[in-house]
């Protein structure tokens, strides 16, 4: 009798700490290690189990690989069941779809429309715990991800998520997704038409100025990010922006950064 062939048995190969206890809030995730070869034993497994996934499956064959190992965490994430008082079901169906089915069609889309917005996204799930990913998902399974729009401006916030996410996200749970909308809602004002692209890239440098300055009021992200004001002028104000928090100070008072930045009108 001829012996058959052996077969490898393919098993789900894990990006996040599957089972065991995850840091909650802002969370640097280690690079991602799988090989080309997990990534797509995953999306077969996937298919298998998960009826949107295999719904897509021929076109999530067809993705870079990048976006292949971007879905296995999309689905890695919706599969996890948190031992929450608050959890997110990507699964579950209104109206006879899922969040998960919305989101696997946007970005099939988005790598051919607005790449940009798939970065952001992994940025996202790389920086954060999956009671947040889950949250962020969920919010963005609109359609915004394949939205021309705004792909300048998926591209220039993908530096401020982890700065975003450590100022929101940290300091324990709090059994409510406060924390959560919080996040979302400083990403919804950059990934906005209003929210100019080069303003955008200064935050980081914003943020490292004032932290440094006791008597600089924070920054109202909206009105920096959507100032109509030349870029090389809020260069110049950022630069001295220590030199009119030092007169301030000496006169007593805090200074209003978000004005001086975009007007630079308030020194006295």
């Amino acid at each position: 009798m001829p012996i058959p062939f052996l077969q490898t048995v393919k098993k789900l190969t894990y990006r996040f700490n599957h089972g065991g206890f995850e840091q909650m809030g802002f969370v640097q995730h280690p690079k991602d290690t799988r090989t080309a070869e997990q990534i797509n034993n995953n999306l077969e497994i996937y298919a298998k189990q998960i009826p949107e996934v295999q719904k897509f499956i021929e076109d999530l064959k067809k993705l870079s690989p990048e976006n292949k190992a971007l879905v296995s965490d999309v689905v890695e994430r919706a599969n996890e069941n948190l031992l929450l008082m608050t959890d997110i079901d990507l699964k579950h169906k209104i109206n006879g779809q899922s969040i998960l089915e919305k989101l696997l069609g946007d970005i099939i889309a988005a790598e051919k429309t607005t790449p940009e917005s798939l970065n952001f996204l992994k940025t996202i799930i790389n920086n954060t715990d999956s009671h947040t990913a889950k949250y962020a998902l969920a919010e963005m399974s609109g359609g915004i991800l394949k939205n021309k729009e705004v792909a300048k401006q998926f591209e220039a916030s993908q530096e401020a998520v982890p700065l975003i996410a450590k100022q929101t996200l940290n300091g324990g749970y709090l059994g409510t997704f406060e924390k959560q909308k919080n996040f979302m809602d400083f990403i919804k004002v950059l990934i906005n038409p209003k929210s100019k692209p080069e303003n955008i890239k200064l935050i980081q440098d914003v943020q490292k100025t004032v932290d440094n300055l006791e008597n600089a009021e924070q920054v109202y992200l909206d009105t920096f990010v959507r100032a109509d004001v030349p870029v090389e002028k809020l260069k110049e104000n950022i630069k001295t922006l220590p030199i009119a928090a030092d007169l301030f100070k000496k006169a007593g008072k805090n200074l209003d950064t978000t004005g001086y930045l975009t007007n630079n009108t308030n020194l006295y």
